[in-house]
């Protein structure tokens, strides 16, 4: 039970000495206090809860998902989801002698293939433009595009891009 619920009906009751408790008081007291039953109520049943709800929700992947797809009331699939652009393939990694990895060789630039240039990136053109993407159905991308953007926002952290396209 929540400390922020009042039920006015007894407050009423014992507010008033005993010897003035009769019904057409009370009922007097009870259409005085109705409105404020209602917005205690209101605030109980639909505020608190949909504040608890909001605070559960953060920028972890997981629970972004899940926030997007509730939001935009996407129940079945096609899903909206989020993809991470940074890519491990990508890296040439250094291993030890027993893991059977053929070795990484660095080249001077005559001895390169001719066909095969050796191309070194910017860290922007390396690790691509934003740091996820969020994909949304393409039956719903035209409608929903900039709300979508909107609600990751709230989200997401300082310093995080992302992107919304469709599938």
């Amino acid at each position: 039970m929540s400390i922020y619920k009042i039920n006015y009906d007894i407050v009423n009751e014992r507010i008033l000495p005993p010897s003035k408790r009769n019904e057409k008081i009370l009922a007097f007291l009870r259409a005085l206090t109705k409105p404020l039953q209602d917005l205690n109520d209101d605030f109980n049943d639909v505020t608190i809860p949909d504040i608890r709800d909001k605070l559960k929700r953060n920028s972890q992947i997981i629970v972004l998902n899940d926030t997007l797809n509730r939001v935009f009331g996407v129940t079945s699939a096609p899903f909206i989801f989020i993809q991470d652009t940074f890519n491990l393939e990508e890296f040439d990694n250094l291993f030890n002698n027993n893991e059977g990895v053929p070795d990484v060789h660095s080249f001077n630039e005559s001895e390169l293939p001719a066909d095969e240039p050796l191309f070194l990136f910017n860290e922007p053109e390396f690790f691509g433009a934003q740091d996820f993407i969020v994909f949304v159905p393409a039956a719903l991308f035209p409608t929903i595009e900039a709300q979508v953007r909107a609600e990751t926002k709230k989200y997401v952290l300082t310093g995080i891009t992302f992107d919304v396209q469709s599938y």
